[in-house]
């Protein structure tokens, strides 16, 4: 099982920085190495949302097309769902407050290569 993660401190509280990366059209903005990325239905991530992704990393491109099957609620902060795509992987967001007015917020990806 191989594990991806990326953060960034926000300047934002934990809710509005998590609600702007876990919006897909974001990711180009904040994600190092996304080239391109578009979802379907717009608005958040919820089952049957089709995400297709295009990656520049360690000299490679990577084009992923996938898809939301389950959400699950946040718990300590992170937001999880299940993906449907080439391999069984699972992401989400995470948030944590730093300070009052700003945090730390992210997403992973866990699957097999």
């Amino acid at each position: 099982m191989a594990k991806i993660e990326k953060s960034v401190n926000s300047s934002r509280d934990a809710d509005e920085a998590r609600a702007y990366v876990s919006g897909h059209a974001n990711d180009t903005a904040w994600r190092e190495g996304v080239i391109e990325m578009t979802h379907a239905p717009p608005g958040p991530a919820r089952p049957g949302t089709r995400m297709h992704e295009v990656l520049r990393f360690m000299g490679s491109t990577y084009v992923t097309d996938s898809g939301i099957k389950e959400v699950r609620a946040a718990i300590s902060g992170t937001r999880s769902a299940t993906l449907q795509g080439p391999s069984p992987d699972t992401g989400g967001w995470k948030r944590s407050p730093v300070a009052p007015a700003s945090s730390r917020v992210g997403m992973f990806v866990s699957g097999t290569p």
